[in-house]
This record gives structure tokens, C-alpha cells and sequence, in this order.
């Protein structure tokens, strides 16, 4: 099996895993712990439609001179620069970072979902109070009278939970799960890591943060402060972003399997699984 077949067949499997667990979900269509799911699924195979794509452009240009039929207007204007290794580098580096992008926020929009159905709106109200006093903490006291502060506070309304940071409300969340089946301390820090490297694809895959270094199955996720995404293997070689970047998606859908199956709804409230 050639180096080709060998990667599409692996992107290929992905694909199938990411519609299986669309098709086995127990919650009801409408949920947000469904849709989560569905809309991962649909980030997944932009990603492997994008990199299909740019073979496909590949084998036709090696192919065209071998044809002897009228080339479409298309094939006529491809030319070797698909073929030159600093596009291809170019080009995955794209489809990586909006796999990355759009799968956080997948994540973000369905998280804060969850947040509006399943926490009450006592709750909800006292998150974005704490997190309006955790941002004037910042503040210098002497900058901000208390007329100030009572003008924020009250445009932190409850509509605006979504204005609220991630790292913020993870803790609060998970604290509605029974019988949570991974490591929810490991958890949340890996969602902290993947916040961080979602980050960095805004700044060109460099960090201007302090270091990042996490592992997910056999890959290390490496960043050096002021340095460049390297994604590494077991024996610290530097390897292709082929399989690293959608085993972070494998592993983001595994914690929201978790804590879809273990969350338990503020006064019962939110969406049971289908029996």
C-alpha cells in the first residue's frame, strides 16, 4: 500500500467513526448533545473533502499529459505549482487550521447550548455576576467607582452567557455530572490545551504564550513560548499533521460522549436519553 491509498484509507475510516457515533447517539435530535455530534460530523468531512480535493488536482495533473482527448477548461489552466512542496505544506496547513477552528467552535456554540438548557437561570445569572467580578478584578480599584461596576454588571445579562469564557464555566458544568466515566480533572485541561492550540492557528501556528505540551494517544502536541506548532511521535520525531490533527477531534468527541451520558439536568429540566 502506497503512501496515497495508505492516507485515504485512514481518512476514509475516521469518516465512517465520526458518522457511527451521529447514528448511535441516544439523545433526541433537537439536543444539544446530538447536535454536537451532527455538526462535528459535518466539520470532519469538509476537512477530509478539502484533502481529497488536492489529491484528486494531483493525479489529474500527473495524468494530463498522458490524455489525448480536449482538455476542460479547467484542466488547462492547472499547473505544476499544485505539484510544488512549499503549496502543499501551505495547503494542509490551511485545511488544519480550519479543522481546528471550526471543531472548537462546534464545541463553544453547543457547550454554551447545554448551559442554557440544563443549568436554571438562578445559576446561570450567578455565572455571569461571578464572571463580570473575576474581569473588574483585573481593574485597578481606584479606575472603577461603584456606579461603573453597577453599569457592567447589569449589561451581563443572562442572554449573554455566551460572552463568558470557556475555561470559566468548565468546572461549573462538570459539576452536573453523576458517575463521570473519564478523568474529568484530565479532562478539562486537555479542553484548556486544545483552547490554547485553537488560538494559535489564528497567529500562524506560533505561539506567543507560555509553552503548551500535551499528548493525545501515541502524538505529543508541542509548543515552545514564541515557537512554532510541532506535532511529535513516541520517540520524539517530528511526523505529518495527516492523523495528529483529527485524533484532537477523536478526543474532544470522547469527553462530550462522557459528559453527555453523565450530566444531570438542574430541576430535571433538560433532554433525557431515548429510551
Amino acid at each position: 500500500m502506497d503512501h496515497k491509498e495508505e492516507k485515504f484509507l485512514f481518512l476514509k475510516n475516521w469518516i465512517e467513526n465520526l458518522e457511527s457515533h451521529t447514528i448511535q447517539c441516544p439523545f433526541p435530535f433537537e439536543s444539544p448533545l446530538n447536535k454536537f455530534l451532527e455538526d462535528i460530523y459535518h466539520v470532519g468531512v469538509s476537512f477530509y473533502m478539502g484533502i481529497e480535493t488536492w489529491q484528486v488536482c494531483f493525479s489529474l495533473l500527473e495524468e494530463l499529459p498522458k490524455r489525448k482527448i480536449e482538455l476542460t477548461f479547467q484542466e488547462k489552466y492547472l499547473d505544476d505549482r499544485l505539484l510544488q512542496e512549499v503549496h502543499q505544506i501551505n495547503y494542509q496547513g490551511s485545511i488544519n487550521r480550519l479543522l481546528i477552528i471550526d471543531a472548537w467552535s462546534v464545541f463553544e456554540s453547543n457547550l454554551y447550548d447545554v448551559i442554557r438548557e440544563y443549568l436554571n437561570q438562578e445559576t446561570i445569572v450567578y455565572l455571569c455576576k461571578q464572571g463580570v467580578r473575576e474581569y473588574m478584578s483585573l481593574v485597578k480599584r481606584s479606575e472603577v467607582v461603584g456606579l461603573d461596576l453597577a453599569k457592567i454588571d447589569k449589561k451581563r445579562t443572562v442572554n449573554e452567557v455566551s460572552k463568558l469564557p470557556i475555561p470559566y464555566l468548565l468546572t461549573e458544568v462538570f459539576k452536573l455530572c453523576e458517575n463521570y466515566q473519564g478523568d474529568y480533572k484530565e479532562d478539562i485541561k486537555f479542553l484548556e490545551n486544545l483552547g490554547r492550540w485553537r488560538n494559535m492557528m489564528h497567529n500562524s501556528f506560533v505561539n506567543y504564550g507560555t509553552e503548551l505540551d500535551f499528548s493525545v494517544g501515541r502524538f505529543r502536541y508541542f509548543v515552545p513560548r514564541n515557537g512554532s506548532i510541532t506535532l511529535l511521535d513516541s520517540d520524539g520525531n517530528q511526523v505529518s499533521h495527516i492523523s495528529g490533527f483529527p485524533l484532537l477531534i477523536d478526543r474532544l468527541i470522547e469527553i462530550w460522549e462522557n459528559f453527555s451520558l453523565s450530566i444531570k439536568a438542574q430541576n430535571d429540566t433538560g433532554l433525557s436519553p431515548i429510551a
